[in-house]
């Protein structure tokens, strides 16, 4: 088993954003590795929105968990010297990177009947697409 120590951790986020950084400066932003690269990013960074306090209590009826949120580190900390109790981090959202999407095709030259249906038909499933998700124009 490999020890996260927060040198390794940071040497993990300086090679997932050079591998960002290349594959973007070559024009492969949106390939499903620089997209894996992204969420591993992601998670590598992200922070938690809540802290719980997870106190075990033992009584006739058997044992019980009790669960105390905190917005911050230090309340648990508190929480956990007071009561006892192991202390999670609670990540409300999984970390997504951003998604980017290609902008409008135009007409090619010369126009024909069938370049005209292929872009029609990419535009709209464009706006579909922003549409479902309510990402307006």
């Amino acid at each position: 088993m490999i020890a996260l120590t927060q040198a390794y951790i940071d040497s993990l986020i300086d090679f997932n954003s050079q591998c960002i950084d290349l594959m973007e400066g070559l024009g492969n932003g949106n390939s499903e590795l620089c997209l894996t690269h992204k969420i591993a990013l992601g998670v590598l960074t992200a922070k938690p929105e809540m802290y719980v306090n997870c106190i075990k209590h033992c009584d006739s009826w058997g044992p019980e968990v009790e669960r105390r949120a905190y917005p911050d580190l230090l309340s648990a900390i508190k929480s956990k010297e007071d009561h006892g109790g192991v202390i999670l981090e609670l990540f409300i959202k999984p970390p997504v990177p951003e998604v980017k999407f290609p902008e409008l095709r135009c007409y090619a030259e010369p126009h024909t009947q069938y370049g005209e249906g292929v872009v029609d038909g990419y535009n709209r499933c464009l706006a579909e697409i922003k549409r479902l998700n309510g990402w307006g124009e």
